[in-house]
């Protein structure tokens, strides 16, 4: 059945995650990835959201 709007639910979930950082002078190169679990009844959802950037030091 499709979401309705006002039809919400919420279930337990719990999420780890892990990042790396590498710095070249003034710009630091990084990724970074998490991984989900909910636990809703009926079928349980798994996701891993990746993120990559680079920071700048403007000092």
């Amino acid at each position: 059945m499709p979401a309705v709007a006002g039809d919400s639910e919420s279930d337990f979930g719990v999420n780890g995650g892990l990042g790396v950082t590498y710095a070249f002078g003034r710009v630091g190169l990084f990724a970074e990835g998490r991984f989900h679990n909910v636990f809703a009844t009926g079928s349980g959802l798994q996701y891993i959201p990746v993120m990559v950037g680079a920071r700048f030091n403007l000092r």
